[in-house]
């Protein structure tokens, strides 16, 4: 999927996001954010992604400025794209 993106000159997505509801809908996120090229540590970016798409409860071992902040960064590349 990502190909054809690139393929019809679009900006290729960075995450493909499917969260299933307990209704049983499927939904579909693109997200353009490429953690990869930020100072976040992969178990920050793991538990950013538990953070705000399975359960907005951080772990306590988790800091809160951090999941703001990479909320934040997150939010403003997407924001473009969003419908």
């Amino acid at each position: 999927m990502r190909e054809a993106f690139i393929e019809y000159v679009q900006e290729p997505f960075s995450n493909l996001i499917m969260q299933l509801t307990s209704a049983g809908k499927l939904h579909i996120k693109l997200r353009y954010t490429d953690w990869t090229k930020t100072d976040f540590l992969d178990d920050e970016i793991a538990d950013y992604f538990v953070y705000k798409y399975i359960s907005k409860d951080i772990p306590q071992h988790v800091s809160l400025d951090t999941m703001k902040k990479m909320e934040t960064y997150d939010d403003k590349l997407n924001e473009k794209y969003e419908l």
